[in-house]
């Protein structure tokens, strides 16, 4: 497949965005990772200065970024996060594109903020994983070193899926996929949209 089309993964922390895109690399597509990106900004110069000029108690003595300091404030007060956000998104996105810029065929990118950071526009299709709360809940307790009302602060500041999943609902672009748990099911239906996809 010589032309190129980008589909991002979306959904709530806890949704299985990580192990639909596990699913998607084992397919053999080209799979990237904003998360991923978004770690690797600590060695980025621009990154740092403009935390430093904006959040100076998360940058230690050595110049580098304490992370824990930074999640403790951006995660209990949405104007600290949506500051965070507008450093970090266009950084992120411009490192993101020219990542798929070198690529063909299908690419699979996981966006946790993608409705937030208003990006859904830069891609051709988006998945959007969703599952209940309390199955979120359940798997993040068991994957992060994170409490329940840590975890009910950051689902509380993300985007509500609810709502959008209704007015996406018919939109051919958007395919909203329930994970009830079961892993090959999931498969299925990731493999379904894939092939609706190559189809289109």
């Amino acid at each position: 497949m010589d032309k190129r089309l980008s589909i991002a993964v979306t959904g709530g922390i806890g949704s299985g965005k990580s192990l639909v895109m596990k699913l998607i690399n084992e397919f053999g597509f080209t799979t990237f990772s904003c998360d991923k990106i978004y770690a690797d900004l600590v060695y980025n110069k621009e990154y740092l200065s403009k935390i430093k000029e904006f959040f100076p108690f998360a940058i230690d003595l050595n110049g580098k970024l304490d992370r824990k300091s930074l999640s403790e404030i951006v995660f209990k007060d949405k104007t600290q996060l949506k500051k965070l956000n507008q450093i970090a998104h266009p950084l992120v996105f411009k490192i993101l594109n020219e990542k798929i810029s070198e690529n063909t065929g299908l690419i699979f990118t996981e966006v946790p903020l993608l409705f937030e950071s208003e990006s859904e526009n830069q891609f051709d299709f988006v998945i959007i994983i969703y599952r209940n709360i309390d199955d979120r809940i359940s798997s993040v307790l068991q994957r992060d070193n994170l409490t329940k009302e840590q975890i009910f602060q950051r689902i509380e500041n993300q985007f509500d899926y609810e709502k959008k999943l209704i007015k996406l609902k018919n939109n051919k672009k958007y395919f909203i996929v329930e994970n009830n748990g079961d892993i090959r099911n999931l498969s299925n239906k990731i493999n379904d949209i894939i092939s609706k996809i190559l189809n289109s």
